[in-house]
Protein backbone atom coordinates (compact mmCIF):
# COMPACT_ATOMS: atom_id res chain seq x y z
CA UNK A 1 0.00 0.00 0.00
CA UNK A 2 2.79 2.42 0.87
CA UNK A 3 4.60 1.40 -2.32
CA UNK A 4 1.50 2.18 -4.43
CA UNK A 5 1.16 5.58 -2.79
CA UNK A 6 4.81 6.38 -3.50
CA UNK A 7 4.50 5.20 -7.08
CA UNK A 8 1.46 7.41 -7.68
CA UNK A 9 3.19 10.33 -6.02
CA UNK A 10 6.37 10.16 -8.11
CA UNK A 11 5.18 8.48 -11.31
CA UNK A 12 1.64 9.71 -11.52
CA UNK A 13 -1.53 7.84 -12.28
CA UNK A 14 -2.12 5.89 -15.49
CA UNK A 15 -3.94 8.90 -16.87
CA UNK A 16 -0.99 11.18 -16.05
CA UNK A 17 1.43 8.77 -17.71
CA UNK A 18 -0.77 8.52 -20.79
CA UNK A 19 -0.96 12.31 -21.03
CA UNK A 20 2.80 12.66 -20.57
CA UNK A 21 3.39 10.11 -23.32
CA UNK A 22 1.00 11.97 -25.66
CA UNK A 23 2.71 15.30 -24.94
CA UNK A 24 6.16 13.87 -25.62
CA UNK A 25 4.98 12.22 -28.86
CA UNK A 26 3.55 15.56 -30.02
CA UNK A 27 6.81 17.32 -29.14
CA UNK A 28 8.65 14.72 -31.22
CA UNK A 29 6.30 15.21 -34.19
CA UNK A 30 6.71 18.99 -34.05
CA UNK A 31 10.42 19.03 -33.24
CA UNK A 32 12.44 21.60 -35.24
CA UNK A 33 15.58 23.60 -34.67
CA UNK A 34 14.97 27.09 -33.38
CA UNK A 35 16.23 30.34 -34.85
CA UNK A 36 19.94 30.95 -34.21
CA UNK A 37 20.34 27.50 -32.68
CA UNK A 38 23.46 25.56 -33.62
CA UNK A 39 23.25 21.97 -34.80
CA UNK A 40 24.85 20.89 -31.53
CA UNK A 41 22.13 22.64 -29.52
CA UNK A 42 19.45 21.07 -31.71
CA UNK A 43 21.06 17.65 -31.28
CA UNK A 44 21.19 18.05 -27.48
CA UNK A 45 17.49 18.98 -27.30
CA UNK A 46 16.57 16.14 -29.66
CA UNK A 47 18.59 13.61 -27.67
CA UNK A 48 16.93 14.75 -24.43
CA UNK A 49 13.49 14.34 -25.99
CA UNK A 50 14.38 10.83 -27.24
CA UNK A 51 15.52 9.93 -23.70
CA UNK A 52 12.25 11.20 -22.23
CA UNK A 53 10.28 9.19 -24.78
CA UNK A 54 12.25 6.05 -23.89
CA UNK A 55 11.52 6.68 -20.20
CA UNK A 56 7.77 6.52 -20.86
CA UNK A 57 8.17 3.42 -23.00
CA UNK A 58 8.10 4.90 -26.50
CA UNK A 59 10.62 3.30 -28.83
CA UNK A 60 11.31 4.88 -32.22
CA UNK A 61 12.86 3.08 -35.17
CA UNK A 62 16.49 4.13 -35.79
CA UNK A 63 15.79 5.11 -39.40
CA UNK A 64 12.88 7.32 -38.28
CA UNK A 65 15.03 8.96 -35.59
CA UNK A 66 17.79 9.77 -38.04
CA UNK A 67 15.43 11.09 -40.70
CA UNK A 68 13.54 13.20 -38.17
CA UNK A 69 16.77 14.74 -36.90
CA UNK A 70 17.91 15.53 -40.46
CA UNK A 71 14.54 17.14 -41.29
CA UNK A 72 14.57 19.16 -38.08
CA UNK A 73 17.74 21.08 -38.93
CA UNK A 74 17.51 24.63 -40.28
CA UNK A 75 17.31 25.40 -44.01
CA UNK A 76 21.06 26.10 -44.16
CA UNK A 77 21.59 22.35 -43.65
CA UNK A 78 19.45 21.23 -46.61
CA UNK A 79 22.37 20.80 -49.01
CA UNK A 80 24.05 18.41 -46.55
CA UNK A 81 21.01 16.57 -45.19
CA UNK A 82 19.58 15.60 -48.60
CA UNK A 83 22.53 13.36 -49.37
CA UNK A 84 22.34 11.75 -45.92
CA UNK A 85 18.59 11.10 -46.30
CA UNK A 86 19.19 9.31 -49.60
CA UNK A 87 21.62 6.91 -47.95
CA UNK A 88 20.20 3.38 -47.64
CA UNK A 89 22.24 2.67 -44.52
CA UNK A 90 20.56 5.38 -42.47
CA UNK A 91 18.53 2.75 -40.61
CA UNK A 92 21.73 1.14 -39.30
CA UNK A 93 23.52 4.35 -38.29
CA UNK A 94 23.43 5.44 -34.66
CA UNK A 95 22.19 9.00 -34.06
CA UNK A 96 25.51 9.94 -32.42
CA UNK A 97 27.39 8.78 -35.52
CA UNK A 98 25.10 10.78 -37.80
CA UNK A 99 25.65 13.85 -35.62
CA UNK A 100 29.42 13.40 -35.76
CA UNK A 101 29.28 13.01 -39.56
CA UNK A 102 27.39 16.31 -39.80
CA UNK A 103 29.73 18.17 -37.45
CA UNK A 104 32.30 18.23 -40.26
CA UNK A 105 30.07 20.77 -42.04
CA UNK A 106 28.98 22.81 -39.02
CA UNK A 107 31.46 25.68 -39.49
CA UNK A 108 30.39 26.08 -43.14
CA UNK A 109 26.73 26.17 -42.19
CA UNK A 110 27.29 28.61 -39.32
CA UNK A 111 29.16 30.92 -41.73
CA UNK A 112 26.08 30.95 -43.99
CA UNK A 113 23.92 32.12 -41.08
CA UNK A 114 25.93 35.33 -40.54
CA UNK A 115 24.77 38.45 -42.37
CA UNK A 116 26.84 39.16 -45.49
CA UNK A 117 28.36 42.44 -44.26
CA UNK A 118 28.90 41.19 -40.72
CA UNK A 119 32.70 40.84 -40.76
CA UNK A 120 33.31 44.06 -42.70
CA UNK A 121 31.06 46.25 -40.51
CA UNK A 122 32.39 44.74 -37.30
CA UNK A 123 35.95 45.45 -38.45
CA UNK A 124 35.09 49.08 -39.25
CA UNK A 125 33.45 49.58 -35.90
CA UNK A 126 36.34 47.94 -34.09
CA UNK A 127 38.95 50.05 -35.92
CA UNK A 128 37.12 53.28 -35.15
CA UNK A 129 36.71 52.43 -31.49
CA UNK A 130 40.37 51.42 -31.17
CA UNK A 131 41.58 54.71 -32.67
CA UNK A 132 39.56 56.80 -30.21
CA UNK A 133 40.45 54.73 -27.18
CA UNK A 134 44.15 55.74 -27.19
CA UNK A 135 44.18 59.41 -26.05
CA UNK A 136 47.99 59.68 -25.99
CA UNK A 137 48.26 59.35 -29.77
CA UNK A 138 45.35 61.59 -30.68
CA UNK A 139 45.13 65.33 -30.09
CA UNK A 140 41.99 66.86 -28.60
CA UNK A 141 40.85 68.24 -31.98
CA UNK A 142 41.50 64.93 -33.71
CA UNK A 143 39.66 63.11 -30.92
CA UNK A 144 36.50 65.12 -31.55
CA UNK A 145 36.60 64.29 -35.27
CA UNK A 146 37.24 60.62 -34.62
CA UNK A 147 34.38 60.53 -32.13
CA UNK A 148 32.06 61.85 -34.89
CA UNK A 149 33.49 59.21 -37.26
CA UNK A 150 32.82 56.50 -34.70
CA UNK A 151 29.23 57.69 -34.32
CA UNK A 152 28.81 57.69 -38.12
CA UNK A 153 30.21 54.18 -38.44
CA UNK A 154 28.04 53.00 -35.55
CA UNK A 155 24.92 54.57 -37.12
CA UNK A 156 25.74 52.93 -40.46
CA UNK A 157 26.26 49.64 -38.68
CA UNK A 158 22.81 49.90 -37.04
CA UNK A 159 21.16 51.06 -40.28
CA UNK A 160 22.32 47.87 -41.99
CA UNK A 161 20.21 45.88 -39.51
CA UNK A 162 23.01 44.70 -37.23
Amino acid sequence: MLWNALEKRFSGTKSTKRNQKAILKKQYENFMSTKNESMTQTFDRFNKLIGELATVGVQIDQDDLNRKFLRSLSDEWTMYTVSFRQNDQLEEKELDDLYNDLRVFESEVEAKKRPSGYVHNAALLSASIDSTSNPESVSAANGANQEKDTETVFEAFLANGH
